[in-house]
């Protein structure tokens, strides 16, 4: 049988910017759409923005690993 791929997803950095709900329902979404793929990676798009607040950080940390 052929084996998958592995697939890297990107989330929007500017989410990090937003409201912790919003950040939280993309996050998930983005993990939804490719839970299915072995070899998932998590990453954001262009990594952290300076002006990002760290307890935003930290949410989505936690929604990654909720949903790993």
């Amino acid at each position: 049988p052929e084996v998958p791929h592995p697939v890297q997803g990107n989330l929007d950095p500017v989410l990090l910017l937003g409201d912790e709900a919003t950040l939280r329902r993309r996050t998930r979404s983005l993990i939804d759409a490719v839970s299915e793929r072995r070899g998932w990676i998590f990453n954001l798009g262009h990594g952290v923005i300076k002006e990002t607040p760290p307890e935003n950080v930290a949410a989505l940390v936690d929604e990654v690993r909720r949903g790993s």
